[in-house]
């Protein structure tokens, strides 16, 4: 779209100066690390100080060295990830050199190595497999290695499927990979970790931030060929990390001492896969995905290189849509098939056997009617393909140099589009078309300045832009809407919502560019018993954005219109429509508005060895919010009883700061800064045995929530300065829903300059969202006890206890609520307000933002480093989790009652009560060693799998429309019996007979996500077939999505307005499958 609407662009100029800046500076931040400790002990077990310690990476030949203390012990804790052998020498002794020590993200190695009498020439090589069991540390995580990554079968070739695989980790949607989006709107699905919402996770590439700060999700990720492993941290991480979720880092490979590469392509198409559960016949279905990786010395034990392409083409989905659609006869007017009473809004009496007359069915409407398709045999359900077309390039290139032993730089760039069709269901075809654009660009530097003494950090930038265009064969214009547009940049759209039907939906013009520039310093010093860190995480965050949805106007049907509080089971959604009544309108405008935001925070973290088989560890972190401010216009603030100085027509309890002005005493922007956010993490692991074998750790922190920027672009849109929003409770009609209003439509709206503020007029009622400014930074307190052991060599198992307790949570609710009285009405909403003059507040405040979880959590890991037996990861949680509300600051999750908020109070949407994950990967045994045809078909077989089960995820039954007449959202339903059936079936998954609308003035008694929908369980299965030839690997894979093709129900319909009400209407995808080809060398 055309930038002159933003103000503040970053040119590359500026990133290039940003960068040649931080590596003059030298603050910095570590690539990729983890640690190798241990005691080097003679045959009796006494100490030996003075051990010289020298770490090789077989890779690429670099070399970390040190000297053992007088206790014996010794410490590597900034080692890169890789493969190491490690060799203690000590005048006296023979030389040991302990082989095959993999280094893995975050985790540290503990070695106890023996030295035998002898000779130092003489050297003894030992093989043994990498310690299974972490002894040093209380942080909970889980790291999955590049060959679990490359070998596993993962759908859409996205790593973060395996999240999963990381206990009390999970999507929030748990279909979510088993769609052909992966995600939705953009590319990363959402993920809870731990109970805590999807926005509260910490994405990393190599250490340095990759977060999309308008969504706090991951953006585009590079392929798994492309990294080395990823971690996720869940619980109890140590102050140099940030945020409350979990951390999840990605590591990218590097090229090494030997040229190494690959080449791949992977098909999908229709032919191969199985028939959609609520569909006749499969759907047109193409998918490739080809690309390659190459890495190898530049200048050897020096220089290295690595890179990676990937390509990504679709056409169709193996999915369907199903359209809710009205019959023939209820487009004619003719309800009599339906349940409800359709009320005659002129007369307040039924219309005559549920018929409305034709000449009272409203020009607009029948046009609108015609959008939908007719459902065959006199049902309400048509099948349309989904047209999710999607192309997807990614391009990832690092650089790694040894300037000497002391001295290491390295650097990366990963830059990914994404082009694609969103289609959410509607009848006029696709939602629109979203593109993504995604880089990221990081420098790291290593300078160890003594065996104990080492500086590292790094500057990485990330940048995240999201356009998406709209598309819609018919506009609400076109069918003779009076609405004039937002303004001269909005694009026409179709937007009307009648519950119980699919809505005519198109979307609108969006850009958000988020961009994040960081650098961090890191100095890690071991000091006899200590070992201290010091760092410093310093972040500019900008977005600049432009929304311009809703610009056309948006219209909802609730049945509100033709009901009456006197008839029980009246009113109708579709004769609502009929009739061209709509129960609400929105229009909004639209403006450009360019966030910015600092953070600064300082941390130091303490791993301090008590014992010997006792470590503490000790962190503090200092998180002050600086809230972000815009730089075009002030924002707007709720604050009841205060009356504005800039503005003085304002109504009462609107406030305003920011861009030269301000409500507020001693604040030059609406959000108070937050100083008072320290961040303590205390933690202890303990060896009982003293043999590596048993570990049991705890410990305890505090985390803040960092909220996204969409905080503020949903949350402060008020008058006069950015975009007006217009709410119309029971406008007159569809056609002109400005008619009764004096002034008529505001739009299109133009912000009005700082220098005229004082003689604005507010036209009242004034629809507004607001930010408390009072609000302070949401936190978490997060605690774990875990014990783990070691069964055998390889395999260990561990089972602890998990928990956290959020608080002050930022919440959207209804800030001016009506009050029910006697001839309340939706349409008199505004009059009953708590505050005149003010329509509908969505109002984000931390004053009832609670979250509650509790866990078991059971886990057991194999790790197979001959190449012979089988790899395993599973894991099982046992957990809850409550809330408030699972939407945060954005969404309609809104409590349904404003002035009880902690009504809601219950299970989380993405709460599940039992879930199990395993993945296996098993290279099968040599069948045949005769050599010829039989060895070459028998041998050298893999086979890999996923495997997911859970219970169900809670669900909400809605009563469909604001039965309270608070100005809230729909209101709960009324439970009157027994929900349960004895044998629940897609057409009854519960008894509907025990719901009915609440009384007027009530909000219902059916408690929010107290019903629980369908378990689920896939397995994901691969087998490939690997053939030599002169040191060149070719794997042939055949993989299977949902193996055994099970059908895996959505929630049923929970709306009690709904003519579906009780149905179970969706799946998730049925089995697919994919063909592929690797060539590695």
């Amino acid at each position: 779209m055309d930038k002159r609407y933003f103000v503040g662009r970053t040119s590359v100029t500026l990133i290039l100066a940003a960068i040649i800046a931080s590596l003059s500076n030298t603050l910095l931040l570590a690539q990729a690390t983890g640690g190798i400790i241990g005691t080097i002990v003679d045959e009796t077990g006494a100490a030996l100080p003075g051990a010289d310690v020298v770490a090789h990476n077989t890779g690429t030949g670099a070399d970390i060295s040190t000297v053992t203390a007088t206790d014996g012990t010794f410490r590597m804790p900034e080692v890169p990830i890789g493969v190491y052998s490690v060799t203690a020498r000590l005048s006296g002794f023979q030389t040991l050199v302990r082989q095959n020590i993999e280094v893995l993200t975050g985790r540290t190695v503990d070695l106890r190595l023996a030295l035998k009498v002898g000779e130092i020439a003489d050297e003894i090589a030992v093989v043994a497999p990498t310690p299974t069991v972490q002894t040093s540390s209380a942080e909970v995580q889980e790291t999955i290695d590049s060959r679990a990554m490359r070998d596993l079968p993962l759908n859409g070739r996205n790593p973060l499927q395996l999240v999963v695989l990381t206990p009390g980790a999970d999507f929030t949607n748990a279909g979510q990979f088993n769609t052909p989006e992966n995600g939705g709107f953009g590319p990363s699905p959402g993920i809870s970790v731990n109970g805590l919402h999807a926005t509260d996770n910490n994405y990393q590439i190599d250490g340095g931030s990759f977060n999309d700060t308008a969504t706090n999700a991951a953006p585009q990720l590079p392929n798994p060929d492309a990294l080395q492993e990823f971690t996720v941290k869940s619980s109890n991480y140590s102050a140099q990390y940030s945020r409350a979720g979990g951390v999840v880092q990605f590591s990218t490979r590097s090229g090494t001492n030997d040229l190494h590469g690959s080449l791949f392509e992977f098909h999908r198409n229709d032919a191969l896969d199985a028939t959609p559960f609520f569909a006749d016949d499969k759907q047109k279905f193409l998918r490739n995905q080809w690309g390659g990786t190459v890495g190898g010395p530049l200048v050897k034990n020096r220089t290295f290189y690595f890179g990676s392409l990937e390509f990504t083409r679709r056409r169709g989905s193996p999915d369907i849509k199903r359209l809710t659609v009205p019959s023939v006869a209820a487009r004619m007017g003719d309800l009599s098939a339906r349940d409800t009473v359709v009320v005659d809004p002129l007369t307040g009496e039924p219309f005559s056997g549920n018929r409305i007359p034709p000449e009272r069915i409203h020009a607009i409407s029948a046009e609108l009617l015609e959008l939908y398709p007719v459902a065959p045999d006199g049902t309400d359900t048509v099948f349309q393909p989904l047209q999710t077309d999607r192309d997807e390039d990614q391009l990832l290139v690092r650089l790694d140099h040894r300037i000497s032993d002391a001295h290491q730089i390295n650097g990366r760039w990963f830059h990914g589009t994404v082009d694609a069709q969103r289609d959410t269901g509607s009848p006029t075809g696709i939602l629109g078309r979203p593109s993504f654009d995604n880089d990221f660009l990081g420098i790291d530097y290593n300078y160890i300045l003594s065996p104990s003494l080492t500086f590292t950090g790094s500057f990485s930038y990330s940048r995240t832009e999201t356009t998406l265009s709209p598309e819609t064969p018919v506009t609400l214009q076109e069918v003779g809407v009076e609405v004039p547009l937002a303004s001269e940049l909005t694009p026409r759209e179709m937007r009307i919502n009648p519950t119980g039907f699919s809505n005519l939906f198109s979307g609108g013009l969006l850009n958000f560019i988020p961009e994040t520039y960081e650098w961090r310093a890191h100095l890690m010093w071991s000091r006899d018993d200590h070992l201290l860190q010091f760092g410093l995480d310093v972040q500019r965050k900008e977005q600049d954005s432009f929304d311009a949805s809703q610009g056309s106007g948006q219209f909802w049907f609730n049945g509100d219109r033709t009901s009456s509080p006197d008839i029980p089971n009246s009113g109708d959604p579709l004769a609502d429509l009929l009739l061209g009544l709509p129960s609400e309108f929105r229009q909004r405008g639209a403006a450009p508005q360019a966030f910015r935001e600092n953070k600064f925070h300082p941390w130091i973290q303490d791993t301090w060895r008590i014992h010997p088989t006792v470590t503490l560890n000790l962190g503090l972190r200092y998180e002050p919010w600086l809230p972000a401010t815009d730089n075009i216009s002030p924002l707007g603030g709720f604050l009841p009883g205060a009356q504005s100085v800039e503005l003085p027509d304002a109504p009462e309890g609107l406030v305003f700061a920011g861009a030269g002005i301000s409500d507020l005493p001693d604040r030059s922007k609406v959000f108070k800064n937050d100083w008072n956010n320290w961040a303590p993490r205390i933690g202890f692991a303990w060896d009982p045995f003293a043999n590596g074998k048993t570990v049991v750790r705890a410990g305890y922190g505090i985390f803040y929530r960092d909220p996204n920027f969409n905080l503020l672009r949903d949350n402060t849109q008020q008058l006069p300065f950015t975009a007006k929003l217009v709410t119309i409770f029971d406008p007159p009609s569809i056609e002109d829903p400005f008619a009764e209003m004096p002034e008529g439509s505001p739009f299109p709206f133009e912000p009005v300059p700082v220098g005229e503020l004082e003689h604005f007029v507010f036209e009242r009622p004034v629809t507004t969202g607001a930010v408390d400014p009072n609000a302070t930074q949401s936190r978490v307190q997060s605690w774990n006890l875990t014990i783990e052991r070691e069964l055998v060599e390889g395999l260990a198992l561990s089972i602890g206890y998990v928990g956290n307790r959020g608080i002050n949570e930022l919440l959207a609710t209804e800030g001016n609520p009506a009050v029910f009285e006697p001839g309340a009405t939706n349409a008199n909403t505004n009059e009953r307000r708590v505050l005149p003059g003010i329509a509908d507040v969505r109002f984000v405040t931390p004053a009832f933002g609670k979250s509650w979880y509790d866990s078991l959590q059971v886990r057991a890991v194999r790790r197979d480093t001959t190449g012979r037996g089988p790899n395993i990861i599973a894991n099982y949680v046992y957990g809850k989790a409550i809330d408030i509300s699972s939407t945060g600051v954005i969404g309609t999750g809104s409590p349904r009652d404003p002035f009880n908020p902690f009504l809601d109070r219950g299970r989380a949407n993405f709460d599940v009560t039992h879930r199990a994950n395993i993945s296996i990967s098993y290279p099968l045994p040599s069948l045949n060693s005769r050599g010829g045809l039989a060895e070459k078909l028998l041998n050298h077989w893999q086979v890999n799998a996923i495997i997911n089960a859970q219970t169900g995820t809670p669900f909400t039954v809605k009563a469909g429309s604001n039965r309270s007449l608070s100005g809230v959202n729909s209101d709960n339903a009324d439970l009157v019996g027994d929900p349960n059936v004895e044998d629940p079936t897609i057409e009854r998954y519960f008894n509907t007979e025990a719901f009915v609308l609440p009384a007027p003035g009530t909000t219902g008694t059916a408690g929010r996500n107290s019903f629980e929908g369908p378990g689920r369980w896939v397995v994901d299965f691969s087998a490939f077939k690997s053939v030599f030839i002169s040191g060149v690997e070719a794997q042939l894979r055949v993989e299977a999505f949902n193996l055994f093709n099970h059908t895996n129900f959505s929630n049923p319909v929970s709306n009690l307005s709904n003519a579906n009400f009780g149905e179970i209407q969706n799946a998730e995808t049925p089995r697919v499958i994919q063909l592929g080809m690797k060539i590695i060398f």
